[in-house]
């Protein structure tokens, strides 16, 4: 309910978004596409010490909406398709 903890992560690509909230132990980074209509690739840069976390940390992530797993880092690869999934929930691991 507050927008004080909400930070955005640079993406390369002007049509997809990315986004943390941090709440205590709790971190959930969000990267959407903001086109409905094409497959969009792009890398997406955390910034790390926003998420608590040295830049050369390593972070394991849920996606929680297709319960799939990865170890990501400070620079992370994304593929959006708007056919199958338009955005990444991801859970952080403490």
């Amino acid at each position: 309910h507050q927008l004080r903890n909400l930070r955005f992560h640079h993406v390369d690509d002007d049509n997809v978004i990315a986004f943390s909230k941090k709440d205590g132990d709790d971190l959930i980074i969000v990267i959407c596409t903001l086109d409905p209509f094409a497959v969009r690739e792009t890398s997406v840069w955390l910034d790390m010490p926003a998420l608590g976390r040295d830049w050369q940390d390593t972070l394991h992530v849920t996606d929680e909406i297709t319960g799939a797993d990865w170890q990501w880092t400070q620079q992370v690869y994304v593929r959006l398709d708007p056919m199958q999934h338009v955005a990444h929930v991801v859970r952080v691991q403490p």
